[in-house]
């Protein structure tokens, strides 16, 4: 009896595991996803009322930083982040999102190539930094070598330290 027990719970779970599954069809509606978004949501409608730093650089080398863009909120938080690059057949921004208490949690990501493509990149991160979905998707064009996944190093988990890092070309 208790083996038995045992495997229907275990079945079940599998099947509510199977269930929640975020796939391509159905990450929309997914509640991670929705929390993220709501943040993003949040952010986006009070980024005006927000503190803004920005720094722009001309071209120097490959992908090293054009403009870096740090939002923080009236507690001092930073909540959102942007910095962008390119090369000479190719360009990436990062639009890096927060929660209300300094936590990545969703970084978008725009790029473009020589060929006409245009990418958009989603990434969704839980509140203890897990990174639970990520989709990538071309808009236009043939496609690029843009990564996917996308790497965790080109990610911006401290934007504060990120924006006032020197740049790569300062000499």
């Amino acid at each position: 009896m208790k083996n038995t027990i045992l495997l229907i719970t275990t079945l079940f779970l599998g099947s509510a595991a199977l269930a929640n599954k975020i796939t391509e069809k159905n990450w929309k509606k997914n509640p991670e996803v929705i929390e993220v978004r709501k943040i993003y949501d949040a952010n986006q409608k009070l980024k005006k009322g927000w503190g803004k730093q920005d720094k722009v650089w001309n071209y120097c080398e490959p992908y090293a930083d054009t403009q870096r863009i740090l939002i923080t909120d009236k507690k001092g938080i930073a909540r959102i982040y942007s910095n962008s690059g390119g090369s000479d057949d190719s360009s990436v921004n990062w639009e890096s999102h927060y929660d209300e208490n300094g936590k990545l949690r969703f970084v978008f990501i725009t790029g473009g190539a020589a060929n006409g493509s245009k990418l958009e990149h989603r990434i969704y991160f839980r509140a203890n930094g897990d990174r639970f979905w990520e989709l990538q998707k071309y808009v236009e064009g043939p496609g690029y070598t843009f990564p996917n996944p996308w790497p965790q190093d080109q990610l911006t988990t401290d934007p504060v330290a990120a924006y006032k890092a020197p740049h790569p070309c300062a000499k």
